[in-house]
């Protein structure tokens, strides 16, 4: 799909501008909370500084919405940019309470930080008061979103689809959030089409689909275009969540920012789990029954990568991307933009399945 300097100038300069929208956004927030409590600067330092530690892939891509359709102001891209990247934020938070993971972009998440605040002061159930607090900057960091959308577009009409779009695809990643919770607590019955469908509600659409449709609809682009865009945003972030699970299970600690194998040890409901426990039979299936969702050292992590090499799974993975670049390519020779466009979309894919992190 050629090289990726499309992309990568692209996503510097929609990387610089969305880091200074947060820093002004961060000056906004703490007058909003002064005098309201003890915690309010602290949760607003916290949860700005958390979200500018991301990649911020998800803001730039409301660039490449615009840049696809011909462009759009670079002020309401960089705003919608730093909101998505706050409603990024406020997830990851929850997420880690539901997963108990205590590690997150390279630091302890926003749990574990208060728990050890709560512990420091002697606090009674430092665990519980630090899940707790933990939510309730996920909560600001929504309402702050929601914040930096006022005012952007050109006219009543753009901003309530603006509006409209953000709400309603976020409501779809909560009960996907459910599904995914539920699977991972039932075991058996989960399918390969369940958890391609939580990946499609959860990681596809608001990774991919929301930032290049808002993207497209800040240019002006018309619904036939965006709703070709969200289909392509949706395919790009199956393919992202099957690498994500992929560097979640043989990446290293430094490249994913958590411990490597958490989603074995919390028992996610993979694809490679999924087709691994469909050639698994016996005593290897009661092992990696064992093995997922508890206690994992070296020595079990290895077994699992060792039968995922072994059983085929990697490969069948694999095919399986394969499927949906190919469906991607597809989408994109119909996407009626012009052929700068239509190569930032492949670029965008080449990026998709070369990351590291």
């Amino acid at each position: 799909m050629g090289d990726v300097s499309l992309w990568q100038d692209l996503y510097a300069r929609a990387r610089g501008a969305i880091e200074g929208v947060l820093e002004e956004g961060e000056e906004m927030a703490r007058r909003v909370v002064s005098g309201t409590g003890r915690w309010g600067e602290d949760a607003v330092g916290r949860l700005f500084g958390f979200a500018r530690r991301g990649k911020l892939v998800r803001g730039a891509l409301v660039w490449a919405g615009a840049g696809v359709c011909g462009g759009a102001p670079e002020e309401w891209c960089a705003r919608v940019g730093a909101a998505l990247e706050l409603f990024q934020s406020g997830l990851l938070v929850h997420d880690d309470v539901m997963d108990r993971d205590r590690v997150r972009r390279g630091g302890p998440s926003m749990f574990a930080q208060y728990e050890g605040r709560a512990g420091e002061e002697g606090v009674r159930e430092a665990r519980r008061v630090g899940e707790a607090l933990a939510v309730c900057v996920g909560d600001v960091a929504f309402f702050l979103g929601f914040g930096l959308l006022a005012g952007v577009g050109r006219g009543e009409a753009m901003r309530d689809a603006l509006l409209r779009c953000v709400a309603e695809e976020y409501a779809r990643v909560g009960v996907a959030q459910m599904d995914d919770v539920w699977y991972g607590a039932a075991g058996e019955g989960v399918r390969l089409e369940d958890v391609l469908r939580v990946y499609r509600y959860k990681t596809g659409r608001y990774t991919f689909s929301v930032p290049l449709s808002l993207g497209a609809l800040l240019a002006g682009a018309d619904e036939g275009v965006r709703g070709a865009l969200e289909e392509v945003g949706e395919l790009l972030g199956v393919v992202f969540q099957i690498r994500d699970d992929e560097l979640g299970l043989f990446g290293s600690e430094e490249e994913i920012g958590k411990p490597a194998g958490s989603d074995v040890r919390e028992g996610k409901r993979t694809v490679f789990w999924v087709l691994l426990r469909e050639r698994l039979e016996g005593e290897e299936r009661r092992r990696l029954d064992g093995v997922w969702g508890g206690e994992v050292g070296e020595e079990e992590l290895g077994w699992v990568r060792r039968m995922v090499e072994e059983r085929g799974v990697r490969e069948e993975v694999g095919r399986l991307v394969e499927g949906y670049v190919r469906r991607v390519e597809e989408r994109v020779a119909g996407l009626g933009v012009g052929e700068e466009g239509r190569r930032l979309i492949e670029e965008l894919a080449a990026f998709n399945l070369r990351r590291r992190a």
